[in-house]
């Protein structure tokens, strides 16, 4: 089976997203640069110990942007067990609502940079 996950270099993190900017949302393809999610949010619910991976789903959800409706991508992280099976919040959940960027980006610190920089 292939690997679900490793780590990569901050520079071939951002070719994948220069790429990706260049490709999908400089092109228009794509409407968000990026999405956060909170990260207490995903240490709580990865706290459960059933869960042995996370899929990360795509989706488009409408955020209101200066009154005007605008569709995002959205990401929902699902986590599931040994069996192959969905694990829910405690209270019969999945995480969504991630927050896009550009319309939410961070304006201070590295973070608010497109690529990864120290």
């Amino acid at each position: 089976m292939p690997t679900n996950g490793a780590e990569i270099s901050v520079a071939v993190a951002n070719d994948y997203i220069n790429d990706f900017i260049a490709n999908y949302f400089d092109t228009g393809k794509a409407p968000v640069k990026s999405m956060i999610l909170d990260a207490g949010l995903l240490r709580d619910y990865l706290s459960n110990p059933v869960i042995q991976n996370i899929k990360f789903m795509l989706g488009e959800r409408t955020v209101v942007e200066n009154g005007i409706d605008k569709k995002v991508f959205t990401l929902i992280v699902a986590g599931y067990d040994a069996n192959g099976n969905y694990i829910l919040t405690p209270s019969g959940n999945v995480l969504d609502h991630t927050t896009p960027c550009p319309t939410m980006c961070p304006t201070a610190g590295n973070a608010a940079n497109d690529n990864i920089v120290m």
